[in-house]
């Protein structure tokens, strides 16, 4: 049996983590760096990551046969460039292909070379630049909103919906004067698609790809979908929104499109590519994003919902051969869905105070729950909060409404200082 390590610290890759060690053909299951639930999980250990080469000794030591990379930044840091060139198999894409999420520019700029439906955009380097386009398109052009975007990673956080110039210049100084979000050289305007947004994510071995279920994420941090983005305040799958028409045009006019140019320009597998869709006035989908791993919060209702192993997946796509499973993957019947807990503050003003979590015991007890840790640690037998989103209650259902009564009724077993969470994750699918 394969040990395997996964790459990252979050809800999602706590979620992975406990998907890989109930796989039959998986040994030990590692995490790099962790948290405070992968530590207490009996079947997971967790591991240091402070760069690549301590990360090789770790790989060694440990004897690891597999990477899994759960977030972002490390595909566009270059990781599985640099293990693949050592001869460790990595589920996860090359720095090239993550520079469809790690530059926005790049990505719509692919999108439109290949005709993948999407919104349009006018990528600025100066504040003075995106005044004129915003002027033109709020004041001259009458539209109703737009969308500027940080052309660098932000996890989630670094997208600022404006409605009128005084937003829009508020936005542009954040991000390219204050630089709020990395280094601010450039930004992204991007026209707003008024519809339900979907997220779909796809395994892939860069030839074939595996749809799993539809989801819907939730990034406003308020109820109603209002207030600043953040990296997701719960998601729940499968999304009926994603039906008919929506999913014919799916494949037609963006998943076809999207593989002919990752095999034009050799951005191929393994991975996962995430497709964060928007549904125009006539329904028709658009791609708002590409991401290049699985969603977080989205990642933690798919993997409750499917019903076979995780690693022969993972490992096939890294081998090239993902067609060989078509069949042979099953998803379960029924709904899951994910309330993510953030502390008070998140994503924009949150100390590093920790406070101590009770009722962990109790939530996990609600039938169909499970729990798993995002900013969390371990500290003298107890769990403490360590970060703004601090946990993801998931629960699974035969519908959605059961799986969202057994989330919210685990949710109110929950308490530490300054607890956070929306209380209508799921009410849009629900009427």
């Amino acid at each position: 049996m394969d040990n395997v390590l996964v790459i990252g610290g979050g809800g999602r890759e706590h979620a992975l983590a406990e998907k890989l060690k109930r796989d039959r053909g998986v040994g030990e299951v590692f995490c790099a760096p962790g948290n405070g639930g992968t530590e207490i999980s009996t079947g997971i250990t967790n591991t240091e990551y402070t760069d690549f080469a301590g990360l090789n000794r770790q790989i060694k030591k440990k004897n690891i046969d597999f990477l899994v990379v759960g977030p972002e930044k490390p595909l566009a840091d270059g990781l599985a460039d640099y293990f693949s060139d050592k001869g460790v198999p990595v589920f996860g894409f090359l720095e090239k292909t993550a520079r469809l999420e790690a530059s926005k520019s790049f990505a719509d700029e692919f999108k439109r070379n290949y005709g993948v439906a999407s919104p349009e955009f006018v990528s600025v380097d100066s504040v003075e630049a995106g005044m004129t386009c915003i002027k033109e398109k709020l004041v001259e052009g009458g539209k109703q909103k737009l969308w500027v975007k940080a052309d660098e990673l932000c996890g989630g956080k670094g997208v600022i919906g404006v409605r009128d110039p005084a937003e829009g210049e508020k936005a542009l100084t954040a991000l390219l004067e204050e630089k709020k979000c990395g280094v601010g050289e450039k930004v992204i305007i991007q026209e707003d698609v008024p519809g339900e947004e979907l997220t779909i994510q796809t395994l892939t071995d860069g030839s074939n790809f595996v749809l799993t279920p539809p989801s819907q994420d939730h990034k406003p941090l308020n109820e109603g979908g209002r207030g600043p983005n953040t990296g997701g305040m719960g998601a729940y799958a499968p999304a009926p929104a994603f039906a008919g028409p929506v999913k014919q045009g799916f494949r037609e006019k963006i998943l076809a499109p999207t593989m002919e140019g990752l095999e034009e320009e050799s951005l191929g597998g393994p991975g996962v590519l995430y497709f964060g869709l928007g549904l125009s006035r006539e329904g028709e989908p658009e791609v708002l994003e590409y991401n290049v791993r699985f969603g977080d919060p989205e990642a933690q209702v798919v993997l409750t919902l499917l019903d076979s192993d995780l690693y022969p997946i993972l490992r096939s796509a890294h081998e090239g051969n993902l067609s060989a499973l078509e069949g042979d993957i099953n998803w379960k019947e029924g709904a899951a869905i994910c309330v993510v807990i953030s502390v008070g503050g998140y994503p924009r003003d949150y100390g590093d105070e920790n406070f101590p979590i009770e009722g962990i015991e109790r939530a996990v007890e609600v039938p169909g729950v499970r729990l798993y840790h995002g900013g969390t640690k371990l500290r003298e037998g107890n769990i403490y909060t360590d970060g703004g989103r601090i946990l993801s209650v998931t629960a699974s259902g035969d519908s959605l409404r059961e799986a969202q009564k057994r989330a919210y009724r685990a949710v109110d077993e929950i308490d530490f200082r300054d607890m956070y969470y929306r209380s209508d994750i799921g009410k849009k699918a629900l009427g």
